[in-house]
């Protein structure tokens, strides 16, 4: 059976791609990863375990959608091999991409990155990012530069064609979502008067994470399976959060926001012409004169 996936949700990070996923695999006639993010065609070695890969879909029975969901592939300048790896991988591929609100997305991926333990370890970007927000939204590649939604869009412009791609809005899937799933399916060729409830859908939700706690994750890490068998899994999660701190940015500066309007100007409104959007739904440019 042929499971090469023909469909990548690409991101961006902070933007619901969780939830479309999850939305996504509900449909009878698709059929997503079992893991959400393979990370797979960022690895250097990424050729060399395509058994793996393909494990990942080993469930899939008739459907015509095989998909998979890795945000970091929206970070062509950062990875800017990845459009050209998938292209090769499946030419005919479908790409879904969603943009949110600029200065939303800052804050939800500092909420995240803090909890997931970017500032403590290097992650895929080779760096260690700052705990400051002021300073990790300009430093770190997962925040301004991964904003830079056109020209992410454009790099994988390069490989697929306009009716091979999908970009949407992170405020229409969540604001009108069936509307919005409706135009999926219907990109996605499948049948698309059956919408998939969302209430069954899992999210990644930034608000209500903690700061990652390094001393917990490796107790966790090295405690014997046996001992964590008898140990209620509620127990375990109370300890967690009791030790790890509530994550606060704090505001950005004007400077900064001036940087960051003047750093995404033309991507948001190339991003819009594209999208044929006149209204400025984010208020990006409620200050322009």
């Amino acid at each position: 059976m042929n499971n090469r996936p023909n469909l990548f949700l690409i991101g961006a990070s902070k933007c619901a791609s969780t939830f479309l996923h999850h939305v996504l695999e509900q449909h009878f006639d698709i059929c997503m990863s079992k893991e959400k993010e393979p990370c797979f065609f960022n690895r250097d070695d990424y050729s060399k375990d395509y058994e793996w890969y393909y494990s990942l879909f080993e469930h899939r029975s008739n459907e015509k959608i095989i998909g998979e969901s890795s945000p970091i592939y929206s970070e062509t300048t950062y990875f800017p091999d990845i459009p050209r790896r998938i292209y090769d991988f499946n030419p005919g591929a479908k790409i879904i991409y969603i943009a949110r609100e600029p200065f939303s997305r800052l804050k939800s991926v500092y909420m995240q990155t803090m909890s997931s333990g970017h500032w403590y370890e290097k992650k895929f970007h080779n760096q260690i990012m700052s705990k400051n927000f002021n300073e990790s939204v300009l430093e770190y590649p997962p925040f301004l530069e991964a904003t830079r939604y056109w020209t992410h869009i454009q790099n994988y412009r390069k490989f697929f064609k306009d009716t091979q791609i999908k970009v949407i809005l992170f405020e229409d899937l969540t604001q009108n979502y069936e509307k919005t799933i409706k135009e999926v399916l219907k990109f996605l060729e499948v049948e698309y008067n059956h919408v998939p409830n969302k209430d069954n859908s899992r999210q990644n939700k930034s608000k209500g994470k903690k700061v990652y706690n390094p001393l917990v994750a490796k107790l966790s890490r090295f405690t014997p399976s046996f001992v964590k068998k008898l140990v209620s899994r509620d127990i375990v999660d109370y300890i967690i959060q009791k030790s790890r701190k509530a994550i606060k940015p704090e505001p950005l500066t004007q400077k900064n926001i001036k940087s960051i309007e003047a750093t995404l100007e033309s991507e948001v409104k190339c991003l819009y012409n594209y999208l044929g959007i006149h209204d400025d739904p984010w208020k990006f440019f409620k200050n322009s004169k």
